[in-house]
């Protein structure tokens, strides 16, 4: 073996030495049941699109996918729940159109859209 083989083939296992463990990391997620907190009450129209998607989710995860509704305040109870989750991809907020402007309709709230949450995906039916 030459010299210059030698090196690309301890190149080539120093990179499936570093890859290896991503991979690993990457498929760990989910290890446990996945929320979406809903904040308005059971029956309304984000329950009527998260119940569907929850169902949709749950084979494709291979994990239980739970809707918490947590109605109340206009939705702001559900949302400041939500803003104290750990942020590890196990808590979903679904929001609505109240969320956008609920920071000038109420002088203090205890969650802040722009700062508490990292927005995924926009949804709709």
């Amino acid at each position: 073996m030459s010299h210059k083989s030698n090196r690309l083939s301890v190149f080539g296992i120093l990179i499936l030495a570093f890859a290896v463990p991503g991979f690993a990391l990457a498929q760990a997620w989910p290890s446990k049941a996945v929320r979406i907190i809903n904040p308005f009450p059971a029956g309304g129209g984000t329950d009527a699109f998260a119940r569907p998607l929850a169902a949709k989710l749950t084979p494709d995860l291979g994990r239980q996918v739970v809707i918490e509704n947590l109605g109340g305040a206009g939705g702001t109870l559900g949302a400041g729940t939500a803003s104290r989750a750990a942020g590890d991809g196990y808590t979903w907020f679904m929001g609505a159109v109240h969320h956008t402007i609920a920071e000038t309709l109420y002088r203090k709230l205890n969650y802040s859209l722009v700062n508490d949450f990292i927005p995924v995906t926009v949804a709709g039916m």
